[in-house]
C-alpha cells in the first residue's frame, strides 16, 4: 500500500510531463532532462499559464528554467528558515500550517480552468473520485486520476482529428 501511495502522489508528475509533452517534443533530450529535473507542482502551474499567455513562446523553456531556479532557492532558504525556528512556534499555531499548502495548491489549479475541455475533464475526475470514494485506502482517487488522464488524452485526439484537413482524416 506504501509504494502504491508513492506510486499515486507521484502520479501527477507524469500527468504535468504529459501535458508539457507538445511543447517539449522539439527540444534536445539534454533539455527535456534538465526540465524534468525541474518539473514540480508550482513550476508546471507557472510555465501552463505562460503557455496559455503566448501560443508562440520560443524560448518558454529558459523561462522553465528561471521559474524552476527560484522556486529551488526559496525551497531552500524556507527550509534553512523552518530549521531555524521551526520549533520555537508555539504548538497551537503549528496546527493549521498544513491549510494553506491545500489553498495554494486549489489556487493553482483554479489558474488552469481556462476552456471547456478543461472543466470537462476536471469535472469528469471530480465525478469519478466522489463515486470511487468507498474504494479502501483512497484508491478511488488514482482511478479518478487515471480516469480524468484517460479523457483529456481523449478529448485532445479528438481536437487533433477535428482540425486536420478531410484527406488526412482517413
Amino acid at each position: 500500500i506504501i509504494m502504491l501511495m508513492i506510486l499515486v502522489m507521484n502520479l501527477r508528475m507524469l500527468i504535468y510531463a504529459l501535458a508539457l509533452r507538445p511543447h517539449t517534443c522539439e527540444l534536445s533530450f539534454g533539455w527535456r532532462i534538465i526540465l524534468g529535473f525541474g518539473l514540480i507542482d508550482a513550476v508546471f502551474f507557472a510555465v501552463v499559464d505562460r503557455l496559455q499567455e503566448s501560443r508562440q513562446a520560443p524560448h518558454w523553456h529558459w523561462f522553465f528554467i528561471g521559474v524552476s531556479v527560484s522556486m529551488y532557492v526559496g525551497w531552500i532558504v524556507a527550509t534553512a528558515v523552518g530549521i531555524a525556528i521551526g520549533n520555537s512556534i508555539p504548538s497551537w499555531l503549528q496546527t493549521g500550517l498544513d491549510f494553506p499548502l491545500v489553498a495554494v495548491f486549489g489556487a493553482m489549479l483554479a489558474s488552469t480552468l481556462s476552456n471547456r475541455k478543461t472543466y470537462a475533464v476536471m469535472a469528469l475526475t471530480a465525478v469519478l473520485a466522489v463515486l470511487t470514494y468507498p474504494i479502501p485506502y483512497h484508491l478511488g482517487l488514482i482511478v479518478a486520476a487515471l480516469g480524468g488522464a484517460i479523457f483529456g488524452a481523449a478529448l485532445d485526439q479528438l481536437e487533433k482529428r477535428a482540425s486536420l484537413p478531410s484527406k488526412e482524416k482517413v
